[in-house]
């Protein structure tokens, strides 16, 4: 999953920006599409498109009531990977036998 803090703001009046549509791009794919609530920003998550490690265009297009903004920048995608592995002993114990799955 990726996250991004996006905050939509009117520079003129310091004020943020309520129900502006945000798109965003990466790889050229839309990935996501949100409202932005009373305080000018997006709240949730999008899906990384199955990419390898490398860099790739980030695009975000704003369409508010006082008018249209994009943003292109390249980010760098890094998978992270985490893994739980539950055994059969309530607390581990380093040198002491494990077993993960059946036992034959």
């Amino acid at each position: 999953m990726g996250a991004l803090r996006i905050f939509v703001m009117n520079a003129a009046a310091a004020a943020p920006v309520a129900n502006a549509a945000v798109r965003i791009f990466l790889a050229e794919k839309a990935v996501g599409d949100f409202l932005t609530n009373a305080s000018g920003s997006i709240d949730g998550f999008f899906r990384v498109p199955d990419l390898a490690d490398g860099k790739y265009p980030l695009r975000i297009e704003v369409d508010s009531p006082i008018g249209r903004e994009e943003l292109s920048r390249t980010v760098d995608i890094q998978r992270e990977y985490r893994l739980l592995l539950t055994t059969d002993k309530p607390m581990y114990q380093p040198g002491r036998p494990s077993s993960c799955g059946r036992s034959r």
